[in-house]
């Protein structure tokens, strides 16, 4: 798995660095010098400030401006954002990861070998578990639709 760290720099199509600004009322983040695109499988979940100590979060959904007024008077803030696409590359890291050590145990005839790598398939497994919570917690939309197919699922294996 790959630590995340935050962006200040614009890169690639998609930006998601943060952009502040200070307002009448306070400070405006917009996400990206060109804005964001909100899509619904794909879009800045949050915006975040932190200041003083505090932490001052606006959640956004799909077709929302990328963008959030906080009114507040801070000497410094830093700021963040969570794109709803990190997730779902995490998942498919993780899964990556378990069919690659599903490989390497199959390759070896070391019964230790084996073992440990067994043990770390299984680790990755775990996070995918995790991750997919998450997700269900982060997307609702996609928690209805794993929900609907575990009942498919279930009914399609009752059938004879």
């Amino acid at each position: 798995m790959e630590l995340l760290q935050e962006k200040t720099a614009d890169a690639g199509l998609e930006k998601h660095v943060p952009v502040v600004e200070t307002t009448d009322k306070g400070v405006k983040v917009k996400v990206g010098s060109t804005l964001y695109p909100m899509e619904e499988k794909h879009y800045i979940e949050w915006i975040e400030v932190i200041t003083d100590g505090d932490i001052h979060r606006k959640f956004l959904k799909p077709g929302d401006k990328p963008e959030a007024e906080f009114e507040i008077s801070p000497q410094k803030v830093a700021v963040r954002e969570y794109c709803s696409g990190f997730i779902r590359q995490d998942i498919a890291a993780e899964l990556d990861a378990v069919a690659l050590y599903q490989a390497h145990i199959d390759a070896t005839d070391d019964e230790r070998a084996k073992k440990v790598l067994a043990h770390a398939r299984d680790d990755e497994k775990e996070h995918v578990g995790e991750f997919l919570a998450l997700l269900e917690i982060l997307d609702p939309q996609q928690a209805e639709y794993i929900k609907k197919v575990r009942v498919e699922i279930a009914e399609l294996l009752e059938r004879k």
